[in-house]
């Protein structure tokens, strides 16, 4: 049986609990992702934001058990499901369904429409086929699909078509967790918007919780109330979005928002006059001493070189790892 603890909060949906991941290589220990302690709400959108390679994908690939975790622990409405048996995985996947980057890839390509959005119905052996196809047009008519497309074929629907396909089919079994992994960031910017309204309306309207994967902040902006950042494996910064946004108080996730494109008048607003983040990112099998991000922080002294940085809470909610989070205060 399942470990099994009241949870801190009714709220809570999922939680991970020190989790680490990391992969042999010829060059020595990839760690991927290491010390992971998030919450994700019931009826919330969390986003986990990053450069590419901090380890965004990993994390929601253990929380998904798609992985297994090195160390740590996942739970799940206050039950323990880190090693859950064979047999139980597929009711723990029945909860917590995923929606990719490309949408044409992730979708059967030799299926029709509705077939693609009914498979996970069949799989999972809910209803006939009449209660399978009715699911099906209902969901499409909820992500704003017509019903005409339903004998159609994936490669005959544009970018956003298929995404919103990919939706209706992981929203098919009424998961309890909806994982978004740059499920935006293949389509085109108009289609982008589209998509993300969509999202939030279908949100509210069913009371949904997502796990919104993304580098674009600009997204993650306009869709979780709850932000964390990630950099080298760690979560360095995490806080609610609109605190994140105006209040930002380690350097790497401020150098994250100045990069953000935006129109200042008529023209792209400038590059930051301030200091940002300098050089590439250090690889993970060589992962710096002391603050990871030092040699790439133009704040960065002797401490941050040499000594690890603890998490703070400098205002409730807003938690942060670094040596001089009171200097952005």
């Amino acid at each position: 049986m399942p470990e099994t603890v009241p949870s801190e909060s009714a709220r809570v949906l999922v939680e991970l609990k020190g989790i680490k991941k990391s992969f042999p290589t010829s060059q020595g220990e990839l760690v991927a992702c290491q010390d992971i302690d998030l919450a994700i709400e019931k009826g919330r959108s969390f986003g986990l934001v990053g450069e590419s390679g901090s380890g965004k994908s990993t994390v929601m690939r253990v929380l998904q058990l798609l992985l297994p975790a090195t160390a740590g622990e996942i739970w799940m409405n206050g039950v323990n499901v880190t090693k859950l048996p064979q047999r139980q995985l597929k009711r723990y996947r029945r909860n917590v369904q995923f929606v990719a980057q490309d949408p044409f890839g992730s979708l059967f390509p030799h299926y029709t429409i509705g077939k693609n959005i009914s498979e996970p119905l069949r799989i999972h052996r809910i209803g006939g086929m009449k209660e399978q196809t009715h699911r099906a047009l209902e969901l499409m008519d909820a992500v704003g699909l017509s019903s005409d497309l339903f004998y159609k074929f994936p490669h005959e629907l544009s970018g956003g078509q298929q995404q919103r396909v990919a939706i209706a089919r992981a929203l098919a079994l009424s998961p309890a967790l909806l994982v978004l992994d740059e499920a935006v960031s293949s389509l085109d910017v108009s289609i982008q918007a589209q998509i993300l309204n969509l999202l939030q309306s279908m949100k509210e309207r069913m009371g949904l919780t997502y796990a919104f994967i993304s580098h674009n902040l600009a997204a993650v902006r306009l869709l979780c109330e709850d932000v964390a950042v990630m950099y080298l494996g760690k979560i360095v910064e995490s806080a609610p979005s609109g605190v994140l946004f105006k209040r930002p108080m380690h350097p790497y996730t401020r150098s994250l928002i100045d990069a953000i494109p935006a129109f200042v008048g008529n023209q792209v607003k400038p590059l930051p006059s301030g200091p940002v983040a300098i050089g590439e990112r250090p690889s993970a099998t060589r992962r710096p001493s002391g603050c990871a991000y030092h040699t790439r922080c133009a704040f960065a002294t002797d401490v941050c070189r040499t000594v690890e940085p603890e998490w703070t809470e400098p205002h409730p909610g807003h938690r942060v790892a670094c040596h001089h989070a009171d200097s952005f205060n």
